[in-house]
This record gives structure tokens, sequence and C-alpha cells, in this order.
């Protein structure tokens, strides 16, 4: 009897590491490595769910896409750590915009894309131009001062019937 109970424990401790292993696959597959943002399959998910739960009960949301200027000049100039150092920090002054329930995703090296949910048009314009002045702010690195620029494509989504296609194309149109 006792040595049942003891395998049971050893049983249930590793069952919990693989459970920790699953998540941190998880989460592998759904955000950047570098930067911790949600990566592009996280990002279609999610908005996936919005426009589902759109259909029901419509809440207005915007699509902030973004375009780091002058990331290749970096990476060229100061080699890929220093590319690597403006991209978390990028990330840092994103997420330090937002609520938690909107999402900061990396589509690519130096492409970003913020679901800012409920949103309105003020607020949202507001945001981008929060956006513009915080990310256009010198970087520094290893003494280095590093700068980039921003193009910043707003997209306003007040329709139940939208579609992932659709607002993709029109967030990418609006660059």
């Amino acid at each position: 009897q006792d040595n049942h109970h003891r395998y049971d424990f050893v049983f249930m401790l590793s069952d919990l590491s693989n459970l920790k292993e699953m998540e941190r696959l998880e989460h592998l597959a759904h955000h950047d490595s570098l930067t911790g943002l949600a990566n592009r399959a996280h990002l279609y998910r999610r908005l996936d769910e919005i426009l589902v739960k759109n259909k029901q009960q419509l809440q207005s949301f915007s699509l902030l896409y973004l375009d780091l200027d002058g990331f290749k000049q970096v990476n060229d100039t100061h080699g890929h750590d220093a590319g690597d150092e403006v991209l978390k920090q990028v990330a840092e002054r994103l997420l330090s915009q937002v609520r938690s329930q909107d999402m900061v995703a990396q589509l690519s090296g130096d492409e970003f894309v913020l679901v800012v949910i409920p949103s309105d048009r003020m607020s949202v314009a507001l945001l981008a131009q929060r956006l513009l002045d915080l990310l256009t702010q010198n970087i520094v690195y290893h003494g280095k001062v590093l700068q980039v620029g921003v193009s910043i494509g707003v997209y306003f989504i007040d329709d139940a019937n939208e579609s992932l296609d659709s607002i993709l194309k029109a967030a990418d149109s609006a660059m």
C-alpha cells in the first residue's frame, strides 16, 4: 500500500513537469523568442476569436500596423545584436502603452501589429501619436545611439461582417 502511494507521487510530479514543458512549447509556438510578443499565428487566432464574438455582439476595435524605418540600416551598421536590442526596446515600449486586453504581435522582423479592443477613433489616433513619439526616441546600446523611425497604419473596425482577410489586407494597404 505504502509503495503504491509513493509511486503515484512520482508519477504526478513527472506529469506536472510534462505539463510545464507543454506550456513552454505552446508559448514558444505562439510568441517570438526574442521579444516575447505574440506571433502571426497567435494574432490570427485572436482576431478570429474577436470576429466570431462580434457576430453576436459588436465591439469596435482597431488594428495598428507598425513598420520600423531604418531597421535594416541598424543591423547593417551596428550588427544583429544591436538590431535585437532595437526590437526588444520597441516591444517594451509598445507593451507599455497597451492594456491587458489589447495585443501586441510581431509579424516579421520589423513589422508589428497592435489589436486595441475595445477602441474608438479618437483614442486610437492619440495612441498612434504616442507610439510615434515613443518609438522615435533614441535607443542607447553599448554607448551607441540607435535610431529607427516608424510608419503606423490605423484600421478601425466597427462592422460585424468584417473578415480576417479583408482586415489584414486593409491594414497592409493602410501602411
